[in-house]
This record gives C-alpha cells, structure tokens and sequence, in this order.
C-alpha cells in the first residue's frame, strides 16, 4: 500500500509549507492526483487524516483530492484522447508511439491556512516550497 507513503510525504510537504508561512494551523490541504499515479484516492484521504495526528498544525486539517485526467497525444498520427484503459495504443492508428500529456502528477495544489487570527492562501510548487 504504497498510499501510507504517499500521505506521509503530502502531510511533511504541507507541514514545511505552512511552516515558512507562519501560520498557526492549516485548514485546508488539497491534492492533485493523475489517474496514471495508480493511487487509491479514498485510501489515501483516509491515511491522510490519520497521519496529520501527528503534526501539530495540521491535527484538524480537511484534505480534499483532484484526479487528473490522463491524456495522450500520438506522435505517428498527431491524435490526441484521454487514456481510460490500461491500453497505449492510439486509436486510430494503432501505434504505441505516445506522448503521455498528463496524468502523472501528485502534488499539493493549494492551502488554506491560519496565520495568527487571519486566514490565507499558501501555494506551493517550483517558487512556493
């Protein structure tokens, strides 16, 4: 159950993030997924509320998850879909020459945290971890 990991890590990721923001507890915590990721999502929310026990500011954080969809783009015919079996294969020509264009994310996409009686926004990604 790779999800135990996964949560782990989402909830030191946050943990760090509302650190450098100054805030006194983290609200809200959302989650972007790709479908290729092949993570149980209503698992992983529910490691996500156990896990946060042990992080002080984040005892009563609510956790919220985004699936993104899976697309691929051909590269012999230029076809672009979302991928919805387990089969890399372009539809209308067959070929297995693919360009996977999205679906293989998990990140933290957005905060909402207190900083003293005040609540905020903390972004994270490239400029905001």
């Amino acid at each position: 159950m790779h999800e135990l990991g996964l949560a782990q890590e989402i909830v030191e990721v946050a943990q760090r993030a509302a650190e450098r923001a100054g805030a006194t507890r983290v609200e809200r915590v959302q989650v972007t997924v790709g479908r290729l990721m092949q993570v149980e999502v209503d698992s992983l929310l529910f490691l996500l509320s156990v896990v946060r026990q042990d992080y002080p500011l984040m005892a009563r954080t609510s956790f919220r998850a985004v699936v993104e969809p899976a697309q691929a783009r051909c590269r012999a015919c230029g076809r672009t879909w979302e991928i919805e079996d387990w089969v890399f294969l372009c539809g209308a020509c067959g070929s297995g020459d693919l360009e996977v264009l999205s679906g293989e994310c998990l990140e933290v996409t957005d905060m909402e945290v207190e900083v003293g009686d005040e609540a905020g926004c903390a972004r994270t990604g490239p400029e905001g971890q």
